[in-house]
């Protein structure tokens, strides 16, 4: 019972993980789409066109990979508590 009531509060917390980062791509994904413009958005890569200004930097990398970077527009309290979150919901308890 103890563990049944501890997954469903796990997956309230993965859910909300989750919803950082389906709002953080729709973010990123409407940057790309005002950065290139209507030609982007098609699917064209613009590859073959070579006027064209090259993508901007990928963020700077950190040696966490993975969800941390979900959380980089979050107050870094907040930013702690989820990856504290993250950590508990991996653990495993025998």
């Amino acid at each position: 019972l103890m563990t049944e009531s501890r997954t469903i509060k796990r997956m309230g917390e993965l859910e909300l993980l989750f919803k950082g980062v389906v709002e953080r791509n729709t973010t990123v994904e409407e940057r790309l789409d005002k950065h290139w413009g209507a030609s982007g958005a098609s699917g064209s890569t613009g590859a073959s066109d070579s006027a064209q200004e090259p993508p901007p930097p990928p963020p700077p990398s950190s040696s966490h990979q993975g969800y941390q970077s979900t959380s980089i527009a979050v107050p870094s309290s907040s930013k702690s508590a989820a990856t504290t979150q993250f950590a508990a919901w991996t653990t495993t308890d025998v």
